[in-house]
């Protein structure tokens, strides 16, 4: 197995080096580009209750891309060293990367207008509060000065949005079903994402259901027909999971690119197409299919556009 997955996280980690010294940087936004068009409606978005709205809503879509990438560059490097491979961890990174990629996506999302990506925003200000509110409820500190911290966010939020008649209920996060619809753009491969992505849940909370199903009895001993020795990794599912993740991670760095205006330079995209090729040939090795790459191994989506979306 190491054979197959050795090269393939080198692909991996040379790609998101790549990649990142573009894309994780703090970037300006080009003439024309859709960050740009963002920041001039500014002004007319900021009020005492939420002032800066679209830097914020910026600043939100950068924390998870930096998170997918750390995430990632985790899980590659470990793939890279680590003898024998693991056989949870990279699970419980995996889920990482999958839950910021389908936000860094989605708060970058070049497609839509400057009011949606604020109320995107505001929308994850919501889901924030609550999980802390459910974090201090469960260590007793609801007087705590985070708790009342976040109350006082949730009572701004609340009154911004009202103030310009939107209905943040009606603002949905995608998804992880419908971030493998986006990211996959295949019918087959969707549903094969979305199951490795629960069993990659099932391992972070040490479900057995999940511990288990990770693993596939060893060989079997040709005279008694009882398994011998230990469990082995079941090297399809930890090759579906780099290919889930790279995947995300190349639909994510376009994204941010496309977002800011910035060009995807020739090494970044000779390292994409060279983990494509790699991703598609090891699934054809493993029996898995023609690979993840959906059609999009002679296109270059990563290039900058302009319009308001």
């Amino acid at each position: 197995m190491a054979s197959l997955v050795e090269p393939l996280a080198g692909a991996f980690l040379e790609y998101l080096d790549l990649a990142y010294d573009v894309a994780g940087a703090d970037l300006l936004p080009a003439p024309g580009s859709v960050a740009l068009l963002d920041e001039v409606q500014e002004q007319r978005l900021e009020d005492v209750d939420w002032p800066e709205p679209v830097r914020t809503a910026h600043m939100h879509g950068a924390f998870s891309f930096h998170s997918e990438v750390d995430h990632a560059r985790t899980l590659a490097a470990a793939l890279r060293v680590m003898r024998p491979g693991p056989i949870y961890s990279h699970a419980t990174l995996m889920r990482a990367c999958l839950e910021a990629s389908r936000l860094s996506i989605w708060l970058h999302d070049v497609g839509v207008s400057t009011d949606e990506r604020v109320k995107r925003s505001l929308r994850r200000e919501l889901t924030s509060a609550t999980n802390v509110k459910h974090m201090m409820t469960n260590l007793g500190k609801t007087d705590h000065a985070v708790a009342k911290k976040e109350r006082q966010k949730v009572e701004r939020v609340t009154r911004y949005a009202l103030g310009r008649g939107w209905v943040l209920d009606a603002v949905k996060e995608p998804t992880i079903g419908e971030h493998f619809v986006r990211v996959l753009n295949d019918e087959v491969l969707t549903p094969a994402g979305t199951g490795i992505w629960h069993l990659s849940s099932g391992i972070a909370h040490g479900d057995l259901w999940a511990l288990s199903t990770a693993m596939k009895p060893g060989p079997r001993d040709p005279i008694t027909g009882r398994a011998r020795g230990a469990l082995v990794i079941d090297g399809s599912k930890l090759v579906q999971s780099i290919g889930f993740v790279g995947m995300s991670l190349i639909e994510s760095v376009g994204m941010r690119l496309r977002f800011y205006g910035v060009e995807e330079p020739p090494a970044v995209s000779a390292a994409r197409t060279h983990l494509l090729l790699l991703l598609q040939t090891r699934w054809h090795t493993l029996g898995l299919g023609a690979g993840p790459t959906g059609g999009r191994l002679d296109t270059a989506p990563h290039l900058p556009v302009s319009g308001s979306g």
